[in-house]
């Protein structure tokens, strides 16, 4: 496959039932280019959010790459599967105890804020370089340690067509596996669970209402590229500042078009004089530099 030269971002709605990967696949297809990595795995049953950099764009992918991530899923009470999720084996069954919705207020308190939370065996851990679900598959379910995780926001409530589902609401840091926070709910109530339902909303600056179904996606889903960069400032360069800059060398005369610019701050600098943000796809990308000491040092080269 040639590469098509495509250059940019694009937010998928994921479907059900493809590995991240496997859809990440669908796109290089689409776009008719083997250049393409996505911000962050969504388990194969979930939906939503799945954040895709192509060509170029590629580079800065540790640049946008945030924190904190969003989701809505359905907890269905009483039994709980190996995987955590409705594609799993049956493993226990428990009754489900009455509850009320100040109990619900008062699991969702218990489980905000920092904790040690322990990753499914089925995930994509890697122990000793081979994925924790693939040796799941062959019978030898590795033990992982538990990882510091954070529930920023959390909301439980009752799904009103099923007294035996719940609705949650949860904003968590990275790492957080949603499968696991569902286990803890159930406990928390008394008895067991597995997730029946997991879309992802929010994700690395991303929102679910800029994503594209897989069946709808085309080189017109890239978005404009001061969506993507809208986070950092901007500059302007050119001459013999922007030759050295191409090749990663430090930009130590204020650029172009640049305010203020507090130490450590992110700026994307363009070739070219100062132009509106809505201008930027018609420029030239030469990189993200971050302010040192009163210089721009390179954190990824784009041009070339």
């Amino acid at each position: 496959m040639a590469d098509s030269g495509v250059f940019g971002f694009a937010v998928l709605d994921k479907p059900a039932g493809l590995t991240s990967n496997a859809a990440l696949s669908r796109v290089r297809r689409i776009l008719g280019t083997k250049r393409a990595g996505h911000t962050g795995t969504l388990d194969p049953f979930a939906t939503g959010v799945l954040v895709i950099a192509v060509g170029r764009a590629t580079r800065l992918i540790p640049l946008i790459t945030g924190d904190r991530k969003r989701y809505s899923a359905v907890l269905s009470l009483g039994l709980s599967t190996d995987t955590l999720d409705s594609t799993g084996e049956a493993v226990a069954a428990k009754p489900v105890p009455p509850f009320g919705s100040e109990q619900l207020s008062t699991t969702a308190e218990a489980l905000s804020g920092r904790h040690l939370q322990r990753p499914p065996v089925y995930s994509a851990k890697k122990i000793g370089g081979v994925r924790a679900h693939d040796l799941a598959r062959r019978g030898k379910a590795p033990e992982l340690a538990p990882v510091e995780v954070e529930i920023y926001e959390l909301a439980i409530s009752r799904v009103a067509t099923d007294a035996a589902k719940l609705a949650i609401e949860v904003e968590c840091s990275r790492g957080t596996y949603v499968r696991s926070l569902g286990e803890a709910i159930a406990e928390s109530l008394g008895t067991v669970g597995h997730l029946s339902e997991l879309r992802r909303t929010y994700s690395d600056g991303f929102e679910i209402g800029e994503a594209v179904a897989l069946e709808d996606f085309s080189a017109a889903s890239l978005l404009p590229l001061e969506r993507v960069l809208q986070g950092f400032a901007l500059g302007f360069i050119d001459g013999s500042v922007l030759d050295a800059a191409r090749h990663g060398h430090p930009v130590e005369a204020a650029p172009a078009g640049l305010g203020d610019a507090d130490e450590g701050s992110l700026v994307a600098l363009f070739a070219g004089p100062p132009c509106e943000r809505k201008a930027l796809g018609r420029r030239e990308p030469v990189g993200v530099y971050r302010m040192r000491s009163g210089r721009l040092v390179a954190e990824m080269v784009l041009a070339g």
